[in-house]
């Protein structure tokens, strides 16, 4: 379980805490259970939960405080409605929908992927060239196209 306060207010010229929001997150994969919820600090002729001012308290000595304002039966009531939900969420007692309704259809397939390139044209063979052209090509590496007259 995974107690958060994730807001607080306070006075400005005394730091009192005057309200904590919290949450309990609870979680066994796939599944969680999440619950919120605000408390007052109590009225000012009860003990302080909040022993800290708002500058000075830490998360931990909040999560305390909410607790304690909660008290004990109500946090392991909320505790418990999480385990509680977990578990239906693992083996379900009911089912929602309407039985007649045609299945959902399956999804749309994606793009069609995109066409091959077209392949280079084949280089066109060279005609015409004397024999010192020939050679000059020869001797750069080129090899010249099979059929050609020498």
């Amino acid at each position: 379980m995974e107690w958060h306060v994730v807001q607080m207010k306070a006075e400005v010229a005394t730091g009192k805490i005057l309200e904590a929001h919290w949450t309990l997150l609870h979680e066994v994969a796939p599944h969680s259970a999440y619950r919120y919820g605000v408390v007052a600090a109590p009225p000012p002729d009860a003990p302080p939960a909040f022993n800290a001012t708002y500058m000075d308290i830490t998360e931990e000595e909040a999560i305390a405080a909410v607790k304690e304002i909660l008290g004990a039966e109500q946090v392991a009531a909320l505790e418990q409605s999480c385990l509680d939900e977990i578990a239906l969420k693992q083996n379900p007692t009911t089912v929602s929908g309407i039985p007649w309704a045609p299945p959902a259809p399956p999804p749309l397939p994606g793009p069609p992927p995109a066409p091959a390139p077209e392949p280079a044209p084949a280089p066109a063979p060279i005609t015409n060239l004397t024999p010192e052209q020939k050679a000059a090509l020869l001797l750069a590496g080129a090899a010249l196209t099979p059929g050609l007259p020498e």
